[in-house]
């Protein structure tokens, strides 16, 4: 039997990239495999928010659009709460923007990294508690692919750090039922590339186009990490 998968859409890729590469669902699509089903629901739209129960698992999107709108965009604020109140009763896994989200329903700031942009393929470093962790400590590598201008400023209060590099924090888990990574799981090395030819412009004028287009490799870690996430909800 296939597990259902509630997939809160958080925006829309950018049109170029988009016809190029597809929606977010997509790249979830073929990172997950055809034995996963997937249920988007567009909430950045307004859609309602249906019974979590129904699924196997709650995930939640990358976006174009910014948590730092949290307190101006009604949705946000909804489908932050949404999560919390999902994880009650199945999982769920936040990613970037959905980290983020997760981070702000749960009482923290996300600003502009003051780092910076963080594009490409990134390393990020496990701890204690994430090498201790079902899904991320059983990881063959802990490379991913990563696009992403905010940052949960801190972590917030009941989490447990799991990762994290010189860009700050990169994944943390709330209890058992809430895992959220600042990188993008679903991303292979194709489209990764295509997310960095697409913005070529603003990243050559922030100097760091070559660096993030010479980055990019293969990151089996990220379809394996979904796929371990996939196999805690049965």
């Amino acid at each position: 039997m296939s597990l259902g998968i509630l997939v809160l859409q958080a925006g829309q890729p950018a049109p170029a990239l988009r016809n190029r590469a597809g929606d977010y669902v997509d790249w979830f699509a073929d990172a997950f495999g055809s034995e996963i089903q997937l249920e988007p629901l567009p909430v950045f739209q307004g859609a309602p928010f249906p019974d979590p129960q129904l699924f196997d698992g709650v995930l939640m999107t990358g976006s174009p659009l910014s948590v730092t709108d949290y307190d101006r965009e009604p949705w946000m604020r909804e489908a932050g709460a949404y999560m919390l109140r999902a994880s009650a009763h199945k999982p769920v896994l936040g990613v970037c923007f959905g980290e983020q989200l997760l981070a702000r329903a749960l009482g923290v700031a996300v600003a502009k990294n003051p780092r910076g942009r963080e594009i490409g393929t990134i390393d990020i470093g496990l701890n204690d508690e994430g090498r201790a962790h079902p899904i991320l400590g059983k990881l063959d590598t802990t490379t991913f692919n990563a696009t992403h201008e905010d940052v949960a400023v801190e972590l917030p209060n009941g989490a447990t750090l799991l990762a994290q590099n010189a860009f700050g924090v990169q994944a943390f888990s709330v209890d058992a039922k809430i895992l959220a990574v600042q990188f993008h799981p679903e991303l292979d090395a194709a489209r990764m590339r295509t997310v960095i030819e697409t913005r070529a412009e603003p990243l050559k004028s922030e100097g760091i186009y070559e660096r993030a287009r010479d980055s990019v490799r293969e990151t089996p870690a990220g379809p394996q990490l979904l796929a371990r996430w996939a196999a805690s909800l049965r």
